[in-house]
Order: C-alpha cells, then sequence, then structure tokens
C-alpha cells in the first residue's frame, strides 16, 4: 500500500483548512457556537458562558474559550470560528497516526489509518462545522490513547506520564462537553480490561487519570460555581441525567438501532478503500480477537457506540469519539488484506464508484439543464467548477493504467478537492433560511439607530451575532434560552421576552422609539404568516421588508 506519511497533512489541509470561510454559518449551532466566545471576548468574562446576554449552562466553557481564542487571533470571522473544530481533527488524525505506528510499527498502517479518519464524510462534516464535537472527540482520543500506551510502558516513571497525560486529555474533555469525559474512557477501559484479564490495573492504573483530570478541571468548576451555583444542577440533572432517561426538546426518542446508519455510512467515502478489512474479518476472526490491539479497537469502537444507543435522546454527534477506532480498525484489516495478495475489494469497488462519479455528472447536468435547476442561474460557476473537479478526480484515477493499489494518493487527494469545493458550491435553495446572515446583514441596514429590536427564536442566533450592537429582547418564545428566561433567572431576564400582549402594548404606546420585529418565514408561507403577524400584532407596519427568507417590519 503506498500511502506516504505526508499525504494526510496534506488531505487536512486542503479539505478541512483551506475552505474553512467559504461557506456561511449556519443557524442555529454555528451562531450559537460563535457568539457565545465572540461575548466572551467583549465582556472579558471566560467563567461563565452566554448567549444573547442570558447564561446558558448546556456546557463548560472551555470550548467557547478556545474559539475565543481563535478570534482573537483570526477576527471575527467564519474562519476563526470553525478553526479549532478542525484543527481538533488534524491533531485527532495525528493521534491516531502515533498509535497506530507505535502498536504496529508500520508507518504506512499509521498513514493510512489517520488519512481514513479524515476521508470519513462524517469526521469531515463536523469537523468543519462549528460545532465542539470535533474538540471533545480530540480530548476523549487523546485519553484513551494516552492511556493504553502507559500500560504497555514497564518504565514505571513513563507510565506514570503517560497515565497523568490521559488524566489531562480527560479533564480538557469535561470541561468541553461534561461528564461524557468519563463516560467514554469508562465504557471503553472497563470492559476491555475485564476481558484481557487484566484485573490488576483496576488497582493501579486509575487514580494518576482521575488525580490530573480533577487538577485539570478543578479551578473552572469551583469558579462557575462561586459564581453561578445553579451551573451544576442543570448542567448534571437536565444535560445529563434527563437527556439519557427521557426525551428532551431537540432530541426525540429514537430506536435503538437509529445511530448505526450513520456510523456506518458515516466512514465512507475514504472507507471505499478498505473494504478489504471485511474479507480478514471473517477469515481470521478468531486470531484477530486474540490481538490486544484489535481488543482495545473494538472495545472502543463498540461499548461507547452501545452507550449512545441507549440513551432515550439520541443525535447522530454523539458517535464522534467511535470513529479514530472504527477507522484505525478498517486501515488494519485493509492492509493486512493487500499484504495476503488481495485485490478484488479494492479495486471494485473503487472502479464501481468510478462508474457512479461519471453516471452522477452526466445525470446531473441533465437535470440542471433540461429538467429542474437546482442552481440558480446565477450559480452557474458553482456547479461547474464542481462538475470540473469530479471530472480530474476521475481522470486521476483512472489515467496510467486504470484503478490499483497505486492510485490510491490519487483517490484520497480527488476527495481532498471535492470536499474543499463543496464547501462552496451548495446551492442557495438549500442554504436559504439556515444560511441567514445575508437576510440579517441586510435587515440591519434598514433599523433605526434609536430602535427596540424583537427578534424570533428562529433567528435570535443570527441576529445576536451578526448585529452590533445585539438587540435584547425575544419575542414570543425564548428557545433553548426558556430555562434561564422564563424560569430561573426571570427576575433578571423576564422583562426580556415580549409575548404578543406585550408587543402588541409596546407597539401601541406613545412617544417611543421606533419597534422592529424580525423572523424568519419561508417563502412559500410569506403571504399567508405576514398578514397572521400583523393581524396578531394589531398593527400595520410602517415599513417591512423580505429578503434571504427574513421579515423586517418597523412599527
Amino acid at each position: 500500500m503506498k500511502i506516504n506519511k505526508y499525504l494526510p497533512l496534506a488531505f487536512f489541509l486542503i479539505a478541512y483548512i483551506a475552505p474553512l470561510n467559504l461557506r456561511p454559518l449556519i443557524t442555529p449551532d454555528e451562531f450559537r457556537y460563535a457568539e457565545i466566545p465572540r461575548a466572551m471576548l467583549e465582556s472579558g468574562d471566560f467563567v461563565s458562558p452566554r448567549l444573547l446576554g442570558v447564561r446558558y449552562f448546556e456546557k463548560p466553557a472551555l470550548g467557547y474559550q478556545i474559539t475565543a481564542v481563535s478570534m482573537a487571533l483570526f477576527g471575527d470571522t467564519r474562519f476563526a470560528a470553525r478553526f479549532p473544530q478542525a484543527l481538533a481533527a488534524g491533531l485527532t488524525a495525528l493521534l491516531i497516526y502515533g498509535f497506530v505506528r507505535r502498536k504496529t510499527g508500520n508507518e504506512e498502517d499509521a498513514a493510512f489509518g489517520s488519512l481514513l479518519y479524515l476521508a470519513s464524510g462524517f469526521v469531515f462534516g463536523i469537523g468543519t462545522f462549528a460545532v465542539l464535537d470535533s474538540l471533545t472527540t480530540l480530548f476523549t482520543t487523546g485519553c484513551l490513547i494516552f492511556y493504553f500506551t502507559a500500560i504497555d510502558d514497564p518504565a514505571w516513571k513513563k507510565r506514570t506520564g503517560w497515565l497523568l497525560l490521559s488524566g489531562v486529555c480527560c479533564g480538557l474533555a469535561f470541561l468541553t462537553k461534561g461528564f461524557l469525559a468519563f463516560a467514554v474512557p469508562a465504557a471503553t477501559v472497563v470492559p476491555y480490561l475485564i476481558w484481557s484479564r487484566k484485573f490488576k490495573l483496576f488497582y493501579t492504573t486509575p487514580w494518576p487519570v482521575l488525580a490530573a483530570a480533577c487538577v485539570v478541571a478543578a479551578p473552572w468548576s469551583l469558579l462557575i460555581h462561586l459564581r453561578e451555583p445553579y451551573f451544576w444542577n442543570y448542567f448534571f440533572w437536565v444535560e445529563h441525567v434527563q437527556r439519557f432517561f427521557h426525551e428532551t426538546p431537540g432530541q426525540h426518542a429514537s430506536p435503538f438501532w437509529i445511530l448505526l446508519p450513520p456510523l456506518a455510512g458515516g466512514v465512507f467515502p475514504g472507507a471505499l478503500t478498505a473494504l478489504g478489512a471485511f474479507v480478514v474479518l471473517k477469515r481470521h476472526f478468531r486470531e484477530l480477537l486474540r490481538s490486544d490491539f484489535i481488543r482495545i479497537l473494538l472495545c472502543w469502537t463498540v461499548l461507547p457506540f452501545l452507550l449512545f444507543s441507549a440513551s432515550t435522546g439520541k443525535l447522530a454527534t454523539y458517535i464522534m469519539p467511535c470513529f479514530p477506532p472504527l477507522t484505525m480498525l478498517l486501515a488494519l484489516g485493509a492492509k493486512r488484506y493487500l499484504d495476503e495478495g488481495g485485490r478484488k475489494w479494492l479495486t471494485v469497488p473503487l472502479k464501481i464508484f468510478f462508474i457512479l462519479l461519471l453516471i452522477a455528472g452526466f445525470g446531473f447536468i441533465i437535470v440542471q439543464t433540461a429538467i429542474y435547476p437546482v442552481f440558480s442561474g446565477h450559480e452557474n460557476a458553482k456547479w461547474l467548477t464542481m462538475l470540473a473537479a469530479v471530472c480530474l478526480w476521475c481522470l486521476a484515477m483512472k489515467a496510467g493504467g486504470g484503478i490499483s493499489e497505486k492510485k490510491l494518493p490519487h483517490f484520497f487527494m480527488g476527495l481532498a478537492i471535492v470536499f474543499a469545493i463543496g464547501q462552496w458550491v451548495i446551492p442557495d435553495e438549500i442554504l436559504a433560511g439556515k444560511a441567514q446572515e445575508r437576510g440579517v446583514r441586510h435587515a440591519a441596514r434598514l433599523i433605526p439607530y434609536n430602535a427596540t429590536v424583537v427578534a424570533d427564536s428562529n433567528v435570535m442566533h443570527a441576529v445576536g451575532y451578526l448585529m452590533d450592537p445585539a438587540p435584547g429582547f425575544f419575542g414570543a418564545e425564548a428557545g433553548e434560552l426558556a430555562d434561564s428566561v422564563e424560569k430561573t433567572f426571570n427576575s433578571e431576564y423576564g422583562d426580556r421576552l415580549y409575548s404578543y400582549p406585550r408587543l402588541i402594548k409596546l407597539i401601541a404606546g406613545k412617544d417611543r422609539a421606533p419597534v422592529v420585529v424580525i423572523i424568519r418565514i419561508k417563502p412559500d408561507k410569506y403571504e399567508n404568516d405576514r398578514s397572521e403577524y400583523i393581524r396578531d400584532l394589531k398593527a400595520e407596519p410602517l415599513f417591512d421588508d423580505y429578503y434571504d427568507e427574513i421579515w423586517t417590519a418597523i412599527f
């Protein structure tokens, strides 16, 4: 297998770093995880997370703090908001490289494992999106890799050092996502030690890990308790216990198997090059189960996945920590398949994929030009660029002797370019309503300087992040801020929530500043919803505007 050790680095720079600023921010997640760090920089308060000025206790502060540092370095940009997550994906791939190389002594195995991780569609999607799952995966991966490195090291001092590093990563994971930092390592390590009959390690190895994790986590944990005594009550009971055992808003109860498709499908398209691993699994099943490295990776993949599947509320992003071990398993299996002389399950899938790419390309041209234009007229450059990139990818795989093991670098570099361009070529029709930058910036230009701005929950994240100064009022519902605004801190934030009766009273008041209402309305519902809003508010706007699914009404 011809995989250069620098190929994962090239893939990472092209696919993950280069396109970070191309795609608009997507609501609500990306605006949320950009607005909280921006507010930290503005206020100087890096302890208590606040969204639109309201206490927001869904997660600890480290992920926001890291993004705030990125914004301090690169400015208040899309790139800065996403860079920590992309960097985390790259560092996770580096940890995979080091772990596989240490376990196998083979650089090509290590490079292939890290490359398969980066080339997994699910990892790429999350790693270039401003959420905290990629950072969490980095820290949980570091925790487990350093732990398993420690128990293999006979030197007491080195073993202790590795265990302390494992604990540091565990503490960082806790400060990013909470008690998941302990659940994933425990669900992996405990079954592995039992399976391997390494019972003595139960008594000797956890303590340095836990001690280091506590040292890392304690300062902020104590600070937030002193400043916000309610934090731990909400964070533990609502965000962990209730989410695991009860259906919560945004995380509807789902069947046990619902996370299997994103796990199985998420490793593609990179896994097209590793289907030979399943042949090896069938051929050497019992032998593989005797391998200590395989046992580690199986426990790490399967047990956390079952834990997440047992939760009542499920989100696909929960299973991100399962992708590092899964891609390592695929890499090891595929490499052994090729070493044993197998070629069919490498070349045939790639040939089929090559044919499907060509069919998809021609089919898309027909659909776009003759049936239903997915891209509008001003977007022709987008789809033509992607089509050119796919054609070049096909030529690179096919030229000079056809598809073979030697063409794997061509496959991965072509995929990196397609990944990167894909961030730019998303049709406006798909982004409409979710990418609210244009609509909200347009609305901001219409607002009088002294206006009272009331934002609906479906636009409040984008309005808060993009408008300067950020509006302080919510209309009808506070959305995910409901616990703080309507319940726990109602005396502090309750006057910022404008139900229809309050908003009607505000609009009807005399000698007041202009009142601006900003709401997202879908195009097919515009006429009906606009009429309903005006009827419910019992007032005709002095001026209203509809642009990119954002309705702005000035009363």
